[in-house]
């Protein structure tokens, strides 16, 4: 039931793929930025943050338009190419600890907009217009939404074949990461994929809730002016196998909060929640708080949860209703400039550290949440809280290109 099909990609020769692709623009500091622009002039940055628009302050419509006339100039100075059939597009990422091994194709606009393409995460009106008006203008997806699926023996084995030829791009990245891809493009190979995926009745998102939101606004959009393609009804995903996804979670980061508020947080949880000895890692239904001092972990009354539904059962929506709103006056999780949030995988240390430059600040950690508990939630049209995952892997920007055929 799942349309995901080969689409003609952009991509950069082979000899400057570790050159083009990124990781996202806003995982940058300000000074490593410029640093990458200065320093490397095939980075996919100088596209999405041209000079132009950096040196006059440029935002909005005009910046896009600067985007797309940037990403012309790379092609017009062949850093990137245009496939000439329609490919799949094997992308493997190895780590230390993890190896991902997904698919990249196109995604049909009408499956999400069906519930086909399963969302858990609610999308926010403003980011979406924006993020369809930066696509009306630019005309590309240059990152994949991440989507996962339930493993296929028949998708395994093309994908095995790939894997023992010589790989398109094969790079490591600074961060320690091989970034590996295979161009698909044998009839076979192609019609078993597409064979494959429609047979599955749905898959989730796993990263890229606003990007799929806001490629479904654009081709409504397009619709509606009558200038809609065939290319832009449908957005560029990696698949990636519901068994390979890591999900991880994140430190909340509570700051500015005074010794009064502190000290009736850590009452409320001595007097509501048995302390345990168990040290890392935390385990669903537990919850670690770090004072400044010392880290120390309870047990969640088992009352709290009672009669709430999925999603509201969490555990980050449990700290929420019960210490972070009713306590500390966080009136919404997602907004809020006193509540912050860290990726755990970067350690207690850092966050600990963070502790320490913020006087009066508390720190909660909560285990992550697994698969089959995103897609509960999904399959029940619920949501979560902000920053209930930290998902891997994290895809680069600028290795595939999908051209939405609207310029």
């Amino acid at each position: 039931m799942i349309d995901f099909r080969p689409f003609k990609a952009i991509r950069p020769t082979r000899d400057k793929a570790y050159l083009v692709a990124t990781r996202s623009y806003v995982s940058y500091s300000e000074q490593a930025l410029i640093d990458k622009l200065n320093n490397n002039p095939y980075t996919f940055l100088h596209v999405i943050n041209p000079e132009e628009a950096r040196v006059h302050n440029i935002q909005g419509t005009e910046k896009y338009k600067l985007v797309r006339k940037t990403f012309k100039n790379f092609y017009r100075d062949g850093i990137f190419i245009a496939d000439e059939r329609p490919a799949f597009y094997l992308y493997r990422q190895s780590t230390p600890l993890h190896v991902f091994t997904g698919l990249i194709g196109a995604v049909s606009v009408f499956d999400y907009n069906e519930g086909r393409i399963k969302i858990h995460e609610h999308t926010l009106t403003r980011r979406e217009e924006m993020f369809a008006d930066y696509l009306y203008h630019t005309g590309f997806n240059a990152e994949p939404v991440l989507m996962m699926y339930p493993w296929k023996m028949k998708l395994h084995q093309v994908f095995e074949r790939y894997l023992l030829m010589r790989p398109e791009y094969e790079f490591t990245s600074t961060d320690k990461v091989l970034h590996e891809l295979w161009v698909i493009d044998d009839a076979n190979s192609l019609e078993t994929i597409r064979a494959a995926f429609s047979e599955i009745e749905a898959v989730y998102i796993a990263d890229g809730h606003h990007r799929s939101a806001s490629s479904a606004l654009l081709y409504k959009r397009l619709l509606s002016e009558g200038t809609a393609s065939n290319e832009s009804g449908y957005f560029m995903a990696m698949m990636l196998p519901e068994t390979e996804l890591v999900i991880d979670s994140f430190f909340r980061l509570l700051e500015n909060s005074s010794a009064e508020e502190q000290k009736k947080i850590e009452e409320f949880i001595h007097s509501s929640c048995q302390e345990i000895t168990s040290s890392q890692p935390v385990k669903s239904g537990e919850i670690s708080i770090f004072n400044g001092i010392e880290w120390k972990t309870f047990k969640i009354p088992t009352e709290w949860f009672v009669g709430k539904d999925a999603a509201k059962q969490l555990d980050a929506s449990v700290l929420f209703d019960h210490i972070l709103h009713p306590i500390a006056g966080i009136a919404d999780a997602k907004e809020s400039e006193r509540l912050h949030y860290m990726p755990t995988p970067e350690g207690r240390k850092k966050a600990e550290n963070w502790a320490k430059e913020h006087p009066y600040s508390l720190i909660f950690e909560l285990a992550p949440i697994n698969v089959e508990t995103i897609k509960k939630i999904a399959d029940l049209h619920l949501v979560m809280p902000p920053k209930s995952t930290y998902i891997l892997p994290k895809l680069r920007s600028g290795l595939t290109i999908y051209d939405l055929n609207i310029h």
